[in-house]
């Protein structure tokens, strides 16, 4: 009898043990879209939610296309649970928001991916979109973060001066959800600060851990565009996002594209270049410089790292670009006077930056003789 109690007490703990193990692997429950939907905000403080979702997919699907890493894309294209839905954020942020449950599958590919993917580049005839894969702290259990910039060519193949910043995408995984952001003209802080409204109900409700602290590895190193002691208003996002687009663009060796917003003329360290005729030896040293903390100082950005200087102005001639950028002194400590002055904290002086920025004549008679600009309005 003791004997027999023994054998079903035993089958009855492996049965359950068998049991438990079937429940703790079960394949994840596969919500609608309908369900997936619901858990992204209708609307809220500071945002309102787009209502064409078919258009939302579309716009969503084109601008990845050729640079988001491909693993990615097919899901979304694919998957018939994923679900797509556009924002306003604030004033002006254009967002799209995309999300999908992945087959159990698919998650460790797309995982890979994630982890692997890198700086691309994408021509079309008049310019194109450079994505440049950011290294930062970010969210979720793996992600991978890219700033992108528009560049524009002229017809005869030479970029003009006006690359602008494009939207920030973010792809984010936790267990086996998949969510992508694309922040339009914004800085990264602006594309952070999405994340807690938008992806708050998954980690609730779901049991995700979308925004638990993670990290975007590989790629560049952030430009730093928290600028010391920079008023309200004083620069434009546009102004933000060229700092941070030339700092990713001199990151993938896109000196080309970096020389054509140049100020003309643009101080050296023994003089002035006009015509883009720089010589930038050391794209990576320039990218380091811009991911050091600047300072403001009437109407001028200075970012300093060791010996090396660039300094923007934020007084402009409308129909330039937002920022001028008017100097890039490689050797502080043994630049001609006029470009050493620009090394300093306050490089235009208590009047300059109340009246324009500092123009330069070319020549080598003329080269250290300062003259006003005519003010322009600020960014």
């Amino acid at each position: 009898m003791r004997y027999g109690l023994r054998v079903l007490a035993l089958v009855v703990v492996v049965a359950a043990g068998i049991g438990l193990g079937i429940w703790w692997n079960r394949p994840p429950e596969v919500r609608s879209p309908q369900e997936v939907a619901a858990l992204l905000p209708a609307a809220g403080d500071g945002f309102r939610a787009n209502d064409e979702a078919s258009y939302d997919r579309v716009s969503f699907l084109a601008a990845v296309e050729d640079c988001a890493p491909v693993p990615v894309v097919q899901q979304f294209r694919t998957a018939s649970s994923a679900v797509f839905k556009g924002y306003t954020i604030g004033e002006e942020t254009a967002a799209l928001v995309a999300i999908v449950q992945l087959a159990q599958d698919d998650v460790a590919p797309v995982r890979d991916a994630l982890r692997s993917a890198g700086n691309c580049q994408r021509p079309d005839t008049s310019g194109g979109a450079v994505w440049t894969k950011i290294a930062r702290p970010w969210f979720g259990d793996v992600s991978a973060l890219f700033t992108t910039t528009d560049t524009t060519m002229d017809a005869e193949g030479r970029f003009v001066t006006n690359i602008g910043g494009g939207p920030v995408w973010t792809f984010t995984m936790s267990d086996e959800w998949l969510v992508a952001i694309g922040a339009y003209t914004s800085p990264l802080q602006t594309a952070a600060d999405i994340y807690p409204p938008m992806l708050a109900a998954f980690d609730r409700e779901v049991g995700t851990n979308f925004l638990q602290p993670g990290e975007s590895r590989g790629g560049c190193p952030p430009a730093d565009v928290a600028i010391a002691d920079l008023p309200p208003g004083a620069l434009s996002r546009q102004a933000i996002t060229q700092l941070q687009s030339m700092h990713d663009l001199a990151c993938q060796n896109r000196m080309d594209a970096v020389l054509a917003v140049m100020s003309a003329p643009l101080v050296l360290d023994d003089g002035v270049a006009v015509d883009g005729q720089v010589d930038v030896d050391d794209p990576a040293a320039f990218a380091r410089i811009l991911e050091s903390r600047a300072v403001y100082r009437n109407g001028a950005v200075t970012y300093r790292s060791g010996d090396s200087a660039l300094v923007f102005s934020t007084l402009y001639t409308p129909g330039a670009p937002p920022l001028g950028w008017d100097a890039y002194v490689r050797h502080c400590s043994t630049a001609e006077p006029a470009a050493a002055r620009l090394c300093e904290p306050d490089p235009y002086g208590r009047s300059a930056g109340r009246i324009g920025r500092p123009c330069w004549r070319s020549g080598a008679a003329a080269r250290n003789t300062r003259r006003s600009c005519t003010a322009g309005s600020r960014t």
